[in-house]
């Protein structure tokens, strides 16, 4: 601010005053994108697993956005396919080299069009990163499937669903602990002990103290067996 001085009944006031304002850019907050339905379904025929994962996503803003997501796939399983679906038009995906591939995303971010982009976290995993750039004001769903040959192991199968979302959903979060209000339940325990000419001597003896132990900390209504094997097996009786 600036003044110039003049002079009434010998005193000096001000007679012109300069104002300069300074105004600082500040960027637009948008809402960000949002999940509003995340959907995972496996089906299981003669051991060969396929899995469906479908998410459907929002931008409230009126520019595009984009929004990540990270995958993790069972250690066997490989991509099958990948759909988008915007005004319920269909875009499947297609491969191409991952330097092309990536052009052409920014590409289309860059002139803010919808599209989306699949790489791998890192060389050789079973992990990866899907980008979609969503349109101002728009919803997007995709689509993406994998399948895998599910592996017999401990006389089980096992099929494994990794979800992440990657927000918190409406608020609400997952938190695991341990009541201790709770009556703790009855255990059955079975102890598998090797008895064979490997053991013999400290090892032996390690495992008695373990033994010792261990029964001290069962409740008096907890139940346990004892089975023994060397170059046979048997079931410890408590008669014996």
């Amino acid at each position: 601010m600036k003044t110039n001085d003049g002079e009434r009944n010998g005193q000096n006031v001000p007679t012109q005053i300069d104002i300069f304002i300074f105004q600082k850019d500040v960027k637009p907050v948008h809402d960000k994108p949002k999940v509003y339905s995340l959907h995972v379904k496996t089906d299981i025929k003669y051991r060969y697993a396929i899995t469906l994962i479908t998410s459907r996503v929002v931008n409230p803003a009126n520019v595009s956005q984009e929004v990540k997501f990270h995958v993790v796939l069972p250690e066997t399983a490989f991509i099958s396919g990948f759909v988008m679906t915007i005004n319920e038009k269909d875009y499947p995906a297609y491969v191409k080299e991952k330097e092309e591939a990536q052009k052409d995303y920014n590409l289309a971010v860059s002139q803010g069009l919808a599209a989306a982009h699949i790489a791998h976290s890192a060389r050789d995993s079973n992990e990866f990163d899907v980008a979609v750039n969503i349109e101002p004001l728009n919803k997007v769903s995709f689509e993406l499937i994998y399948e895998e040959f599910l592996e017999r192991k401990l006389s089980a199968y096992k099929n494994e669903i990794n979800i992440s979302p990657g927000q918190v959903d409406e608020g609400y979060f997952v938190h695991f602990y341990s009541d201790d209000t709770l009556k703790p339940l009855n255990k059955h325990v079975v102890f598998v002990l090797d008895l064979s000419g490997s053991m013999h001597g400290r090892k032996l003896q390690q495992v008695k103290d373990a033994m010792n132990q261990i029964l001290s900390d069962l409740k008096p209504k907890d139940y346990f067996s004892l089975v023994l094997f060397s170059d046979s097996s048997k079931v410890l009786q408590i008669s014996e």
